[in-house]
């Protein structure tokens, strides 16, 4: 004749349950791994805007700068002012980049260039209507490629003897 044990509940986890933990926790590491990688995305976009941001501000800052040297200025396509010692700096947009040349005569003794944000056009003009001559620029992005709204600046030019 058999016995019968009484055992009320059984203590551990069955194969069942651990498999389901397990799949549960997979899914969560998936997710967060899935959210982190979109999250690193986003953080490098920010960066490149930032830095292109930073480049636009260092060009406005430098013409800022050669503007208040300037004793000439000349707006076509280009933005050329001209410096006492007789050198001109030609503020320019060719290939979509910013360019800063440092021309003496005809021979150019420097270029700069800055990486920006996919540019539609670039427009210059001065305006004489105050004591001083004030040079206006703006910067157009495409919209195409670029959701950033123009980036428009000033500077004061001193008394010039030649502002076209």
């Amino acid at each position: 004749m058999r016995t019968r044990r009484d055992h009320p509940i059984r203590t551990g986890f069955t194969l069942i349950e651990c498999v389901a933990v397990i799949t549960m926790v997979g899914m969560l590491l998936s997710l967060s791994s899935v959210l982190l990688h979109r999250a690193f995305e986003a953080h490098r976009g920010t960066l490149v805007s930032y830095r292109q941001l930073q480049q636009v501000n260092s060009w406005c800052e430098r013409l800022r700068e050669d503007a208040s040297q300037a004793i000439e200025a000349d707006c076509d396509n280009h933005l050329t002012l001209t410096r006492d010692d007789g050198e001109r700096i030609r503020y320019s947009v060719e290939q979509q980049r910013l360019v800063r040349a440092l021309l003496r005569g005809d021979r150019m003794l420097n270029q700069e260039t800055w990486d920006t944000w996919p540019l539609a056009q670039a427009t210059w003009q001065v305006d004489r209507s105050g004591k001083l001559p004030l040079l206006v620029g703006q910067l157009e992005f495409a919209p195409t490629e670029s959701m950033h709204a123009p980036i428009e600046w000033v500077a004061r030019l001193p008394k010039t003897s030649n502002t076209r």
